[in-house]
């Protein structure tokens, strides 16, 4: 194989490999599930079909299922006095294959209304999702579903909930579509370059500029790298991705113009094409589809500050998950016990 295909293939190889990272990080989820669940020892009462009293837009089949076929589809419990509740697992018999959102409604003496419920994403992949209630009497308990599920039972706690983080989804399907998209974009690319041929002038470029080539590439390794301390520090000692990339992207921006200033009186369009690079690929790598940005838990934080939270009912471990356990939540503490 001659020394031009080698180079054309390790090219195309390149290309391949940042269409790829740039598609499957535009579409990543970074987000981790809330585990909530009760301690066996202190389970109160097990409710499974045989307790349900009321289908509204529902009903079961055969096999267990509960099918939609009306509006407000939902399912209400029979009525007990069950004190002490702090937590509520719903259980299903298989893994949901896709995202399914359940409200729990609680009656307890103020008969069902929305203030006395709560929303929870059981995520595809899982079969559980648990709620944290804050020490109440129960008189009854109705479940909202708008999608078709095989529910297996509810287990009622009391004592304190046992919370964890489980970590993040694997979302197999979104990196199969996002490899075929940059499949045919490459096929595309392809399909150009028959007629341009513009990989052999990136070629040629890059064997006439191996030394520019080169120094760009180490201040690319070393940005990662300084960018990766300043990160750990930034970060309350706990290493955040995104952060890292954002604080090397800074880096990179800074050693570029550090080198480029000899030339950037009469050649500044190379610099301006350094940078646009540098923050075109750092945004595209921390701000997948769907997100805020890189700095996503600090607007989590700013929202709950400034909204009504001392109203919403929003958990201690909810809370600590969205604000990463830092400082902010014991500024929200002090702000809660002044109602």
């Amino acid at each position: 194989m001659s020394k031009k295909n080698i180079s054309k293939i390790s090219l195309w190889i390149l290309i391949f490999s940042i269409l790829s990272l740039v598609t499957v990080a535009m579409v990543w989820s970074p987000r981790k599930e809330l585990k909530i669940r009760g301690n066996a020892d202190n389970l109160l009462e097990r409710y499974d079909t045989s307790d349900i009293i009321e289908y509204s837009g529902c009903y079961i089949n055969q096999s267990g299922q509960i099918c939609i076929n009306g509006v407000d589809p939902h399912i209400v419990f029979k009525k007990e006095n069950i004190k002490n509740v702090t937590t509520i697992v719903i259980k299903l018999k298989d893994k949901v294959s896709g995202d399914l959102d359940v409200q729990l409604y609680f009656d307890d003496g103020n008969e069902f209304n929305e203030n006395d419920s709560c929303i929870k994403t059981i995520f595809s992949g899982d079969d559980n999702v648990g709620f944290e209630l804050t020490n109440k009497s129960l008189k009854q308990i109705r479940i909202d579903v708008d999608s078709d599920f095989n529910f297996d039972d509810i287990e009622i706690y009391s004592g304190k909930s046992i919370i964890s983080i489980d970590k993040e989804n694997m979302h197999y399907e979104r990196i199969i579509y996002s490899i075929c998209f940059t499949v045919f974009i490459i096929s595309i690319l392809l399909f150009i370059d028959k007629k341009l041929n513009f990989s052999d002038t990136i070629i040629c470029f890059i064997g006439r500029k191996y030394k520019i080539a080169l120094r760009d590439l180490l201040i690319f390794i070393v940005s990662l790298v300084i960018g990766a301390i300043i990160a750990y520090f930034v970060s309350g000692l706990k290493f955040m991705y995104s952060t890292w990339l954002f604080c090397s992207a800074i880096v990179a921006i800074i050693l570029f113009i550090l080198i480029s200033y000899r030339t950037i009186k009469d050649k500044p369009e190379k610099l301006l094409v350094r940078l646009v690079f540098v923050s075109s690929i750092t945004m595209l790598f921390v701000s997948p589809i769907g997100h805020i940005s890189w700095d996503i838990d600090s607007h989590f934080k700013f929202a709950i500050s400034s909204s009504s939270v001392a109203h919403i009912g929003l958990s201690e471990p909810e809370l600590e998950v969205l604000t990463n356990g830092g400082e902010f939540y014991s500024e929200y503490r002090h702000l809660c016990s002044k109602y």
